[in-house]
């Protein structure tokens, strides 16, 4: 009984550290959200460079996979209460950024269970993260060709497909906001979108997952091994330092709850 309450006690502290750090992580993800305001891509100043999506996957490493999404909601909301709605009645911009951080942390979630990146060398994750930057890249490229971009123009007003656009009279409305924001290419609809797309979201892909690199393998990962951050890093289902988990005990996480209750029954 006694280990029993000792053992709750413990699931209590970690829930409320696991809390904690989403907090943390949420109101860091919001602040970064606030600096890629004033950082546009080159002339097209209607997408902000911004890396807000770091903060998901530290969520994801540190918390677990369905908190990061948590983490991605919570700092979208709290930017556009700020901000105000990118679009009204349908939320585009808002829309966007969470498919953008959804998507980046499935991918990582993905390399974490079938590539297994934290055991791989700095030479092997660097490989991963190139595939990772490309395939997201792509999918929103494609998700932009499909139906954001055509949302967006309308200014969340109406739903809109690239079909819409392909359809549209030269002289419409929407031709001409498709001019005003991408006209200095003098090109179709088509390679607007990939030829703008690509670049600006492999630009972010790879300042996130460089960043990512740093913090994780770089800074926090040797804290850990060494036993400098005693906290644990549990839960089967999130992207954990698998070599950590190697070592012995009491240079990860200190001695274990079990033996220290053990250790203290036998001094009675």
């Amino acid at each position: 009984m006694k280990f029993t309450k000792i053992d709750s006690r413990a699931k209590v502290k970690n829930h409320i550290y696991q809390v904690v750090l989403m907090a943390i992580f949420s109101a860091f993800g919001y602040v970064l959200m606030i600096l890629g305001k004033v950082i546009p891509f080159g002339p097209f100043s209607f997408l902000e460079v911004e890396i807000s999506d770091l903060t998901v996957l530290l969520t994801y490493t540190f918390v677990g996979y369905f908190p990061s999404l948590i983490v991605a909601i919570i700092k979208t909301l709290l930017a556009a209460l700020t901000f105000g709605f990118v679009g009204i009645p349908i939320p585009i911009g808002q829309i966007t950024a969470l498919i953008s951080s959804f998507l980046g942390v499935s991918l990582l979630l993905l390399a974490d269970k079938c590539f297994y990146l934290a055991d791989k060398k700095l030479i092997s994750r660097v490989i991963i993260y190139i595939l990772i930057g490309v395939i997201n890249s792509f999918v929103l490229s494609l998700l932009n060709y499909l139906f954001i971009t055509p949302t967006f123009m309308t200014f969340g007003s109406e739903f809109l497909t690239c079909f819409d656009i392909f359809s549209a009279p030269s002289d419409s409305g929407i031709m001409a906001t498709f001019n005003e924001y991408f006209g200095a290419l003098k090109t179709g609809y088509t390679g607007a979108i990939f030829a703008i797309y690509i670049p600006f979201n492999l630009l972010k892909s790879f300042m996130i997952l460089t960043l990512y690199e740093v913090l994780c393998f770089k800074a926090v990962a040797p804290l850990i091994k060494h036993g400098q951050l005693k906290f644990k890093l549990s839960s089967d289902d999130m992207f954990v330092f698998k070599k950590m988990k190697k070592l012995p005990v009491n240079k990860t996480t200190g001695a274990s709850m079990e033996k220290r209750f053990h250790q203290s029954d036998e001094r009675r």
